[in-house]
């Protein structure tokens, strides 16, 4: 997944793919994490008090965001790497979203 402490890797990994695979690979694992986590989250454990996870998505959502940013400002070698760091940048800001939607959100068919 490419959230901290674990993201150093995809500008490594993106730096050396060509531009149709990189579009590929930066694109659709996102919607996959969206589908997924949605799932899990308001459908699986529906019954599951989750307001205790939104601090944990907070924090991975704000050190993912920073080290994104920060990786963005210090890039200006390869556009390759950049989008990498960008990648990064937004699934901080995908996690913070769920992160301070969970609690708010009841999708219970109940």
């Amino acid at each position: 997944m490419g959230v901290e402490p674990v993201s150093s890797w995809i500008p490594e990994i993106y730096a050396g793919l060509p531009l149709p695979v990189l579009l590929f690979f930066s694109t659709v694992p996102k919607l996959v994490y969206v589908f997924l986590i949605t799932r899990f989250l308001y459908l699986d454990f529906l019954y599951v008090n989750l307001v205790d996870f939104r601090l944990l998505f907070i924090l991975l959502a704000v050190l993912t965001a920073i080290v994104g940013s920060f990786g963005l400002m210090n890039e200006k070698k390869d556009i390759m790497r950049f989008i990498g760091w960008s990648s990064i940048l937004n699934l901080g800001l995908l996690f913070l979203f769920w992160g301070l939607s969970l609690g708010y959100f009841n999708l219970s068919l109940v």
